[in-house]
């Protein structure tokens, strides 16, 4: 149960409730469209997010990279440990959730982490009501067809709030899996809802 632990500290424990420094300037113009079609923003971001990711991990990640920010791979200055079931880590944040992209050292091992995380769905019941039955789904960018689990863990540490996420893999990738993270409570208010919402518009 060690990486339960781990995943919610993630990268981004001191702000994945999420404070940061800066604000927004109101006097700015609105963004220029790109050549991409996206706004100057989502375009740059999606550029400098691109370059942390390759081969299949890449095409997972292809329709989320314009809406993530900060995003570190193992191995970059800061970064944690890997569990040892794990060969690579791109920790981004979008908002109020952290997004994991990883890469497994064997399908056996991806299957065991999909099997943990079909046990914090049972959990889920206890510790956030309304977790769906996990199935499989497609997302609405139609790369990501795969397995879908909602779950909910709480770390070991005493006096830690519940965290949930949604898993996903990816058929024809079997060590590749993600998910999406955020506190139960200070994140998302106790729904599951906004969490659904942006993984069926990013997913």
């Amino acid at each position: 149960m060690g990486l339960v632990v781990f995943a919610p500290a993630g990268y981004f424990v001191g702000d994945l409730l999420f404070g940061t420094d800066s604000k927004s300037d109101a006097t700015h113009a609105a963004p220029s469209p790109s050549s991409t079609g996206l706004p100057a923003y989502e375009a740059t971001q999606a550029e400098l997010n691109r370059k942390k990711f390759e081969g299949d991990l890449a095409v997972m990640a292809e329709p989320w990279l314009p809406y993530l920010s900060r995003c570190v791979k193992n191995g970059e200055p800061g970064t944690p440990k890997l569990p040892g079931n794990e060969q690579v880590r791109i920790t981004c944040q979008l908002d109020n959730m952290a997004v994991y992209f990883v890469q497994f050292k064997t399908a056996e091992d991806r299957s065991q982490e999909f099997l943990t995380r079909k046990q914090q769905n049972v959990d889920a019941q206890q510790l956030a009501p309304g977790a769906s039955t996990p199935t499989r789904k497609a997302g609405a960018s139609g790369k990501n067809d795969g397995n879908y689990v909602e779950f909910a863990f709480k770390p070991a540490n005493a006096g830690a709030q519940t965290y949930v996420g949604i898993w996903w893999d990816r058929d024809g990738a079997p060590l590749l899996a993600a998910r999406i993270e955020a506190a139960w409570v200070a994140g998302l208010d106790q729904k599951w809802e906004p969490l659904r919402d942006i993984w069926q518009r990013r997913g």
